[in-house]
C-alpha cells in the first residue's frame, strides 16, 4: 500500500541519518575511551596478565583492542540498533499511524458458493456457506493470509496485494486426506477481491468486516469452477 510504504521509507532514511549521527558520537567515545584503557595497560608494569605478554604480543593485543573499540564495537552496536528501529516501524508503529489500515490478525471467513460452473454454461447453486479461518499478516512492505487450517483443508496466498481499500488475493486450498477420498484433488486454486469496510469506524479504529467476491478454479485448469461472495469478520 502507498502510505504504508512511502511512511516505511521516511522513517528508513531518518532512522538512517540518525544512526550515522551516533556512530560519529560513539566513534569518538569509545577512541577516547580505547586510549585511556591502552594508557592504563602501558602504566601497570607489574601486573601478572602482562608479565606474560612479550613485546610483540602486547603491540598486537593494543592493535586489536584500539581496531575493536575505535570500529567494531560502535559499528555493531549501530547495525543492531538500526534493524531493530526498521523491523519496529515495518511491524508495529504505523499500526498506531494507520489504524484504519490495520487488517493484521485473526479474521473468521464465511464463503458463499452461489455460481457452479461447466462446459455447458452455469447454474446458479443452493444457500452453501462455508466458514473458515482466516490469518493475515501485514506489514508495511508486504501482505499475505499465512497457512490457515479449517476442518477439512488449509488454505493461503500465492500473492496478495493491498491497493487502497481493497485487498487481492490469489490462494490455493489444500485438501485433507478426508476429501481427497471422497473424490476432492489435492489442492485447487483461487482469486478473491476484497473491500475493506470503514464505516462507522474512528480514527482510531481498525477494521473489523471486509466483504467481496471470490472465484474458485480447478486443480491445473485457469478456468473458474465456483464462484460466490466472502465475508471477513474480525475474531
Amino acid at each position: 500500500m502507498k502510505e504504508l510504504e512511502e511512511y516505511y521509507e521516511h522513517w528508513k532514511h531518518n532512522i538512517f541519518k540518525g544512526c550515522i549521527f551516533i556512530w560519529v558520537i560513539m566513534s569518538i567515545l569509545f577512541f577516547m575511551l580505547n586510549n585511556c584503557l591502552v594508557g592504563r595497560l602501558q602504566s601497570i608494569s607489574n601486573d601478572k596478565i602482562m608479565s606474560y605478554i612479550n613485546s610483540e604480543n602486547e603491540i598486537l593485543f593494543e592493535y586489536l583492542l584500539q581496531y575493536f573499540l575505535g570500529l567494531i564495537a560502535p559499528s555493531g552496536l549501530i547495525i543492531l540498533i538500526y534493524t531493530l528501529a526498521l523491523r519496529y516501524i515495518n511491524e508495529k508503529a504505523w499500526k498506531k499511524k494507520f489504524p484504519n489500515y490495520n487488517i493484521d490478525g485473526e479474521w473468521e471467513d464465511i464463503t458463499e458458493y452461489t455460481v457452479e460452473f461447466s462446459k455447458n454454461g452455469y447454474r446458479a447453486l443452493e444457500e452453501k456457506k462455508v466458514p473458515s479461518p482466516v490469518i493475515i499478516k501485514q506489514t508495511c512492505k508486504c501482505i499475505e493470509i499465512v497457512p490457515s487450517v479449517g476442518e477439512d483443508f488449509t488454505w493461503q496466498s500465492l500473492l496478495a496485494e493491498l491497493e487502497g481499500r481493497q485487498l487481492k488475493i490469489f490462494y490455493k486450498v489444500t485438501y485433507k486426506k478426508s476429501l481427497q477420498d471422497k473424490g476432492f484433488p489435492e489442492y485447487r486454486i483461487g482469486y478473491e477481491e476484497m473491500v475493506i469496510d470503514t464505516s462507522n469506524l474512528s480514527p482510531k479504529q481498525k477494521p473489523v468486516k471486509m466483504s467481496g467476491q471470490f472465484w474458485h478454479c480447478v486443480q491445473n485448469d485457469s478456468r473458474p469452477m465456483y464462484m460466490g461472495d466472502v465475508t471477513y469478520k474480525r475474531n
